[in-house]
This record gives structure tokens, C-alpha cells and sequence, in this order.
């Protein structure tokens, strides 16, 4: 038989104001005493609160009732609170659950979590730890339905991406079908609807706008023998422009005129329009189409060439107005990736918030971080594309610490060998939430191997680490070192860089080592 009331009482504190919550959380417990005491407790934080004397019980309202926060005791007589979280998670898996034991160890710790606990109470505890520990499993919870939300607009979005281009394939496909030229023009219009069909695939895969833009470009002036091609776009971020020429004498002219040109053909139902311009002693055929998103002009195309006979300039026709179809496509396909990246990455930054607002993170540390890592990287000469992505890594390599329990977290002794597993766990848990990022989730995830291949999750050896990984372990190690602990003093600046020198090629990535010593003082 298990102890009475005595055992757990919850520390009564100050009276505070009722706050209306409005949360649902159902309490299982088989001693009435305890199921009062803590229905007493939550309802005076504005909570409606069910209890429980049996877990069956629990779990068949569950399959009826909508519940918030699940908060069960560990041992009882019918289902244990570890078996009725399991099963209650299966019901409904969007369900925050707590555990209140009064056998606390490091193995109940890590089988809550692997039961889908979402965090668990030593008996005894104040109202103030119970009060936290409530709010903290439901922000956590309003956290985990936003990047679902975020995840489901983005696959959305996506899908809406490929109807479109399919209803783009599927127009062309029309167009070749009700086609009624002589055959030499058919079979030029064929070519231009590969050519613009190779064009849609090939933009399709290109990850970055400017390069994007700029092999559309290229492509565009190579297949109207232009001498100079001039995109320019804006997608609410700033105008992007690219170009490419083959006489340098041209290009004041287009830059010139280009405005004017799109203007004209903003006007016109097909979105082109051309015009024959003096340029240098002879006449040239200024070109312009288009580019809308969503029905509405965000830029466009505009070529300067030789006048062409005009059996070609009627076929150009035709080609030029499928580009800004193309480009279409692509453009739908960068915005829907940055939204997605978007909503993404506020998740993960309001995580990095919670977790330093509730003491789990030193206060700053993810930001100097990024800002070293920055720096070194910079040192280093890396593409200014990678030092962005090496900075959004660094502050946000922490964001995995989520799944650690605070106790673990704020420990100032030594952990055992099973909380060292459940730490070691943070760098996976952040590069699934990283996920959408691809390359920042590597860094993340591999930030604590080592060149010596004593590092974790993966054990990777020199050579195989990212190099965006190897510049956030040396910053992060850097930063711990200079930076007070409750539990250690702050090494100075001379003692943490002989560290980082004396463990160049074992701890630390030798590159990344080599570029942090080398930064100026004022950097560090």
C-alpha cells in the first residue's frame, strides 16, 4: 500500500490572482486526498480540471473529450501512469502529459520520455513547480501545433506549385495539338516548347534567385542571339536584377530604356512588346515580356539584338512569350521555400526564447555564438551564401535542448551515464527541427563530432564533419570558455585561445581553430 497525503504534500505559497486559462486537464490518481488536492490547486489557476480514480477511465473520456494536459501519478493499481500516458498519447497524440512520482532516478526520467512523457514531477513539490511545469508542457505544445501549421501550409503551397505547373505542361501540350502551321513551323514551335520546358526543369532545381536569374539569362541570350539580357525582378524583398551581354556598349542603352520597355508592355494583353531603336549607327529591336506572380507584374525581360528577318521575328514571338511562364513556375516555387523557411525558422528562434527565458540556456550564449561563428567563417573565405547559413546554424544549435528536461539542463554536478545519453540527444532533436533548412540542420546536428571521432550522435573523423559544423563547435566552445558559469569561474581570453590551440585537430576542426586565433581582438 502506498504512503498517505504526508508523503508529497504540496508546499502552499502566497496567495496569487485566478488567471482564467481556459486549459482542460484531466488528473488520475487513486488516492482522493491527492486527486482533490491537486484539482484544488489547478482550478484556482483557471484551469477545468477532470480527475480520475482509474486510468480506464481516463483513457475512455479521452475518445469523447478534447483534453490539454494529461497529469497522472507514476504507480496505481489497474494501469501504471507510464502505461496510461502511452495509451492516452495513441488516442489523442497532440495530448501534453506530466508525471508525478515520488521514486525520482535518471532510468524513470528517460522511460517517461521514451513513454511520451512530456515532463514529470518529484513528489514533494510546491504549487509553484506544479504551476510551471503546467504552463511550460502547454507553450510547448502551442510550439509543436505552430510548425505543424507551418509544415501544412508549406506542403500546400507546394502542392498549389504543382498543380500549376502541370496546368502549364498541360496548356503547352493543347497549344502543340491545336497548332495549324505548315510543318517547318510546327516543328520550330516543338523545339521552342522543349527549349521552354527544358528551361521550367532546369530553374526549377536551382536553389538561389540570383543564380537563378542569371542562367536565365544567359540561356535566354544565347537562344535570341541578343546582345545584352536584362531580368529584373522584385518579389517585396528589393529589385533583383542580372544580366549578361555580349558587346559592353549596349548595356547603358537597355538599363536606360528598360523600365519604359516593361511599362509598354505591362499595358498589353500578351505582356510583350517590341520596338526598333538606333544604337550606335544601326537599328536594333528592343525586346520586353512580363514576369507576373499571382496575375500581378513583378518584373520582367527585356533584350536588345540585331533586327532578324522577319520569318524569325514572328516565330520569336511565339518562345518569348512562354518565358515569363517559365519563370513563373520557378518564382512560385522560391517564394513557397522562403515561407516555408520562414515560419520555420520563428519556430525554432521562439523555442531558443522559451528555453533562455526559463534558465535552460544561458542568456546571450546563442547569439555571441553566431556572431563568432560569423566572424570565423568570414576568416576562413567562405562564400558569403555559407557564412549566412553557418550563422543561422549557430544561433539556433541549441534549439534541441527542448527535449532535455530542465533538471538535467541546469545541473551543476556531474551527470551520469544515462543523463549524458539523453543530453547527447539535443543536436538530433535540433536538426529535426531544422529539417526544412537541409544544410543549417547538418551543421546542428553535427556540431559536437570531433576530428578524432570522439564526438556525437554519428562518431564522424576528420574529413567527414561539415565545415559549418567544425566553425560552430570551436565558437560554442570558445564562448562557453570565456563566459561564467554558475558552477566554474570564465577562463580569460589568453586561456581559452591556449585551449583551443592545445586541442587544434583532436577537439576542434584545424581550419576553424586556425581562423578563430587569428581573429582580432576586438572580434572575440
Amino acid at each position: 500500500m502506498r504512503p498517505l497525503l504526508p508523503e508529497w504534500t504540496i508546499t502552499r505559497q502566497a496567495k496569487r490572482p485566478r488567471r482564467q486559462s481556459g486549459a482542460r486537464v484531466f488528473v488520475v490518481d487513486d488516492e482522493p486526498q491527492i486527486r482533490e488536492l491537486l484539482a484544488s490547486a489547478l482550478k484556482r489557476e483557471g484551469y477545468q480540471v477532470t480527475t480520475f480514480a482509474d486510468g480506464h477511465d481516463a483513457l475512455a473520456d479521452l475518445k469523447s473529450v478534447a483534453a490539454d494536459i494529461l497529469i497522472t501519478d507514476l504507480r496505481m493499481p489497474t494501469i501504471s501512469g507510464l502505461d496510461l500516458i502511452r495509451s492516452a498519447k495513441e488516442i489523442r497524440p497532440e495530448l501534453g502529459s506530466i508525471l508525478i512520482t515520488a521514486f525520482a532516478s535518471t532510468e524513470t526520467a528517460v522511460q517517461a520520455l521514451r513513454f511520451g512523457a512530456d515532463d514529470y514531477l518529484t513528489k514533494p513539490f510546491a504549487l509553484d513547480d506544479l504551476r510551471r511545469v503546467v504552463q511550460r508542457v502547454l507553450n510547448t505544445g502551442r510550439m509543436a501545433r505552430d510548425e505543424q501549421a507551418a509544415v501544412k501550409r508549406a506542403r500546400s503551397e507546394a502542392d498549389t506549385l504543382r498543380k500549376r505547373s502541370r496546368k502549364v505542361e498541360a496548356d503547352l501540350r493543347q497549344v502543340r495539338e491545336d497548332l495549324s502551321l505548315s510543318q517547318d513551323e510546327l516543328e520550330r514551335r516543338v523545339r521552342d516548347l522543349d527549349f521552354i520546358r527544358e528551361l521550367t526543369g532546369l530553374l526549377a532545381r536551382e536553389d538561389r534567385l540570383d543564380r537563378m536569374l542569371h542562367t536565365t539569362t544567359r540561356i535566354l541570350s544565347t537562344r535570341f542571339q541578343a546582345h545584352v539580357t536584362r531580368i529584373e525582378l522584385d518579389l517585396g524583398d528589393g529589385v533583383r536584377t542580372a544580366e549578361c551581354q555580349s558587346t559592353v556598349s549596349s548595356m547603358p542603352m537597355l538599363k536606360a530604356m528598360s523600365a519604359a520597355l516593361l511599362h509598354r508592355a505591362c499595358l498589353v494583353e500578351n505582356g510583350l512588346t517590341k520596338d526598333t531603336v538606333l544604337g550606335h549607327g544601326a537599328p536594333l529591336q528592343a525586346l520586353a515580356a512580363v514576369v507576373r506572380l499571382s496575375d500581378q507584374p513583378v518584373g520582367g525581360v527585356t533584350m536588345l539584338r540585331t533586327l532578324p528577318s522577319e520569318e524569325d521575328d514572328s516565330s520569336d514571338d511565339f518562345l518569348l512569350s512562354l518565358v515569363p511562364q517559365a519563370l513563373s513556375v520557378a518564382l512560385e516555387g522560391q517564394v513557397n521555400r522562403r515561407a516555408a523557411e520562414h515560419n520555420a525558422l520563428g519556430v525554432a528562434e521562439r523555442i531558443i526564447e522559451a528555453l533562455e527565458g526559463r534558465g535552460s540556456l544561458f542568456t546571450g550564449h546563442s547569439n555571441r555564438v553566431a556572431k563568432l561563428a560569423g566572424s570565423i567563417s568570414k576568416h576562413m573565405g567562405l562564400s558569403p551564401r555559407l557564412q549566412r547559413v553557418i550563422e543561422m546554424a549557430a544561433r539556433l544549435h541549441d534549439v534541441g535542448e527542448v527535449g532535455i528536461p530542465d533538471g538535467m539542463l541546469q545541473r551543476e554536478g556531474p551527470l551520469s551515464a544515462d543523463e549524458q545519453a539523453v543530453i547527447r540527444m539535443h543536436p538530433v532533436i535540433g536538426a529535426q527541427i531544422l529539417a526544412p533548412f537541409g544544410e543549417a540542420a547538418a551543421f546542428v546536428r553535427h556540431h559536437h563530432e570531433r576530428p578524432d571521432g570522439r564526438g556525437y550522435p554519428d562518431r564522424l573523423r576528420d574529413g567527414q564533419i561539415p565545415i559549418g559544423a567544425g566553425v560552430i563547435g570551436v565558437a560554442e566552445a570558445y564562448d562557453a570558455m570565456v563566459s561564467p558559469r554558475p558552477y566554474r569561474r570564465s577562463r580569460s581570453r589568453r586561456e581559452a585561445l591556449a585551449e583551443v590551440d592545445r586541442l587544434s585537430g583532436t577537439q576542434f576542426m584545424c581550419e576553424a581553430a586556425d581562423a578563430l586565433l587569428a581573429l582580432p581582438r576586438d572580434q572575440l
